[in-house]
């Protein structure tokens, strides 16, 4: 199913920038 790929990606790349802003957030 190609909606529920898109919304795992979507969740997936929510994800990735919130862990992304903490680890930018703990080396600054």
């Amino acid at each position: 199913n190609i909606d529920l790929r898109n919304a795992v990606v979507d969740n997936v790349d929510r994800l990735s920038q919130k862990i992304a802003e903490q680890v930018m957030i703990r080396i600054g």
